[in-house]
């Protein structure tokens, strides 16, 4: 998992987008047409746009976006581990 964390900058060296963040835009030309749900979907505004932060290096923004990420992924699997032991009593 750190030597993948490390690897994180290895995105920024690339034009093309992080797979399952294309717009409808890459849809269309992938594609040729754009999905009818996709046209209706729905939209969630990220925490983080771009994974950038106003202020610091574009590398440091990505740890950083990285890292809350994980964090917030882990926090939320040890929340539900100790709601199921507090069901479990």
């Amino acid at each position: 998992m750190f030597i993948l964390f490390l690897m994180l900058p290895l995105g920024l060296l690339t034009d093309a987008p992080a797979w399952g963040e294309w717009d409808l835009s890459f849809y269309e030309k992938a594609l040729g047409f754009i999905p009818e749900g996709m046209k209706k979907g729905n939209v969630i505004d990220p925490l983080i746009q771009d994974y950038s932060l106003e202020g610091l290096p574009p590398a440091v923004s990505y740890y950083l976006s990285a890292f809350i990420g994980t964090a917030l992924i882990f926090l939320s699997f040890y929340w539900i581990k100790i709601i199921r032991k507090k069901d479990e009593r």
